[in-house]
């Protein structure tokens, strides 16, 4: 018999409080949420998560597209059938008194491994901020350059390879991520 259970999240950061196992409980892993896999499964074979609560590909999304998509993964592979949740890296863009905003995937570096490249106007009406881990691309902040924002988005999402682009996008030449 299956049953379910589900901590209260609110703003992305999930009320574990009421459902944290012990760390010496055998088979449970988290960090700030707990990781799943693709069929969103925790690291106990027999719980499946979704939403705010759930890590997946080391980030918590705390979107409702993306927790709709991972709650029907999870009901799905719940109920014995089988359905792989892909991921997603929603950008979040608006355009507020002539300023342009995009914001997509992580925000600040994880790990050690992790480094923000930054190019600032300095006039406050430019930014461009470039999160890069293992030498790919896993976040990108974007204010006032509308003409980039469709390509920084899509390197994001396919998470590009840039080792190799780094001198360039460290100099402000952001147009490399397009080719």
């Amino acid at each position: 018999m299956a049953a379910l259970s589900a901590p209260t999240c609110a703003w992305s950061r999930p009320a574990f409080d009421q459902m944290r196992p012990s760390r010496s409980q055998p088979g449970w892993s988290y960090d700030v949420a707990w990781g799943v896999d693709d069929r969103m499964c925790t690291s106990d074979p027999h719980i499946f998560a979704a939403g705010d609560a759930v890590e997946f590909g080391e980030r918590p999304l705390g979107l409702w597209p993306a927790a709709m998509e991972q709650a029907h993964a999870a009901v799905v592979n719940l109920l014995g059938s089988e359905c792989r949740y892909a991921g997603a890296t929603p950008p979040t863009r608006l355009k507020v008194a002539g300023i342009d905003l995009l914001s997509v995937g992580d925000i600040e570096p994880r790990g050690q491994d992790g480094r923000v490249v930054r190019v600032d106007s300095g006039d406050g009406r430019q930014y461009q901020k470039l999160i890069v881990s293992k030498g790919r691309i896993r976040g990108a902040i974007l204010i006032g350059h509308e003409e980039l924002a469709d390509s920084v988005a899509a390197a994001v999402e396919a998470q590009l390879e840039v080792s190799h682009l780094l001198p360039s996008l460290e100099h402000g030449d952001w147009s490399v991520l397009a080719a």
